[in-house]
């Protein structure tokens, strides 16, 4: 008697230690894919620097990254990524413009925008278009008073709040719209045991 409540015990001991192991395997995994693809957003960034003229398509591009950290590995994954990245872009690039989009916008937008669609169609538009226009404003405070930039289009002028919104509504239209292809179409072929498991 006593020998089977020792095997049964022993049984349980393992079963434990195989799911706790298998946890940590996951939670390793899901970390290295995580740095792999914050790896990617930083050469995303790098592009930027070297190409001058594709500065906030590098930032644009770098933080949809995060959209897909947050969407294979949860929250936590996709704000240690945005802080990594936003850090190591400070630190590293000559053109801090491209860190200053990324760190007030284009890093946290796209991890928190599924969120806020959720609140509704038009609630979560105002709420966008709020959100947009105070971060913009902060974008052009720190632009023109710490980076010095004299561009008469990038400044507290009706033409440059008229383009910022009008590229946000067509950023987030994009976005959008690369998320359900990406959800529908390619998260598959990226991240199988994912897809499948939700």
């Amino acid at each position: 008697m006593h020998a089977i409540y020792a095997q049964d015990w022993l049984a349980r001991i393992a079963c434990v230690t195989a799911v706790k192991d298998g946890l940590k395997l996951k939670k390793t995994k899901k970390t290295v894919l995580a740095a792999l693809l914050s790896a990617i957003a930083l050469v995303m960034q790098i592009i930027g620097n070297v190409i001058t003229s594709l500065d906030l398509s590098a930032a644009a591009l770098s933080g949809m990254i995060g959209m897909m950290i947050r969407a294979e590995m949860g929250i936590m994954y996709s704000i240690l990524s945005y802080i990594t990245v936003s850090v190591l872009s400070i630190l590293l690039f000559p053109n801090k413009l491209i860190a200053i989009f990324y760190i007030c916008f284009f890093g946290l937008y796209p991890i928190f925008k599924q969120d806020i669609d959720r609140l509704g169609k038009y609630l979560s538009w105002i709420i966008k278009i709020l959100a947009f226009n105070i971060i913009f404003s902060g974008i052009i405070f720190l632009g023109t008073s710490v980076l010095t930039i004299d561009d008469p289009i990038f400044s507290f002028s009706v033409i440059s709040y008229l383009l910022g919104n009008t590229s946000f509504v067509l950023y987030d239209i994009a976005i959008s719209m690369i998320y359900r292809l990406y959800m529908t179409r390619y998260r598959n072929i990226f991240f199988k045991n994912n897809s499948k498991r939700k």
